[in-house]
């Protein structure tokens, strides 16, 4: 949320889009992993997580209420809500 408004520097807010990419593609780009992680690519670790709402289209001051539905982590779910209905 903090990314996005700035509120002491809101010249320096970036786009929820940029955000995301921050914490994931250039993340692993800086932990030298881009080959391994950072984007949902064939043959790369799954890490991932299910929201609960959708980040992009929500109100900024509903971002905080976001939480994780599924986390998986090396393609392993480490924590499941049981929110989701599989068919």
């Amino acid at each position: 949320m903090f990314a996005v408004t700035q509120p002491r520097r809101p010249s320096e807010a970036i786009t929820r889009e940029e955000t995301v990419i921050a914490y994931t593609a250039t993340n692993a780009y800086a932990e030298f992993e881009e080959q391994n992680k950072g984007t949902l690519t064939a043959g790369k670790v799954a890490d991932l997580a299910v929201l609960s709402q959708d980040i992009f289209v929500i109100p900024v001051s509903s971002l905080p209420l976001t939480t994780s539905v599924l986390t998986v982590v090396n393609g392993k779910i480490v924590y499941d809500a049981r929110v989701l209905k599989v068919k």
